[in-house]
Formats: C-alpha cells, sequence, structure tokens
C-alpha cells in the first residue's frame, strides 16, 4: 500500500491494475487512502491544467508582440498563421488570449 501513497500520475483505477490489485479491495478496506489518492490526483491534474493555459497564453503573448511588432493586427487567422499550434487552444479561448494581451499593453 506504500506504492498507493507515492503514486500521483495516474488516475486510480489504472494504478490498482499497474500493481494488481482490486480497486474494490482498496476502496472497501483503504477507503481514507483512496479519498487521499483521488485528491491527489486531482490537484496534479488542476496543476497541469493551469500550466498548459498559462504556456498557451505566453506563446500567444508572443506571437501578438511579434506581430504588431511588424505593424500588423494581431487577428486570430494572423495568430494561427503565426503559430499554427496555437489553433489547438481554440477559437474562443485564442480570441481571450488575444483580447488579454492587447489590454495588458
Amino acid at each position: 500500500m506504500k506504492g498507493l501513497q507515492e503514486s500521483e500520475f495516474v488516475p486510480f483505477k489504472r494504478f490498482c491494475k499497474d500493481v494488481g490489485i482490486s480497486t474494490s479491495l482498496v476502496t472497501s478496506q483503504f477507503p481514507d487512502l483512496k479519498v487521499a489518492y483521488d485528491e491527489r490526483y486531482r490537484a496534479f491534474r488542476t496543476a497541469q491544467r493551469v500550466q498548459r493555459l498559462q504556456r498557451f497564453d505566453a506563446e500567444v503573448r508572443v506571437t501578438v508582440l511579434l506581430l504588431r511588432g511588424r505593424n500588423e493586427f494581431p487577428s486570430v487567422g494572423r495568430v494561427v498563421a503565426e503559430n499554427h499550434s496555437l489553433r489547438a487552444g481554440g477559437w474562443n479561448r485564442l480570441q481571450d488570449a488575444i483580447r488579454s494581451t492587447l489590454n495588458s499593453g
């Protein structure tokens, strides 16, 4: 059960499968460990999501400043043409990040 407390990176069911234990056994015999594992995993995923959004915003900022340096308006189309990977963020998220960059100066 020590491994259960140390792992933070995979969903609970996958962890149990990887170490060869039954999820129902852990849930019934060690409910506090199951709850702790779920909380740590959720915190880990939240931190990952925040970091991903911060990286996206930083990439948008760099691209917008590059376009403005060339005296081009940073429309979504121009930003995506300059950095194709930003398309994955979605239209609305990209527009919000562009606006945020323009409003911050």
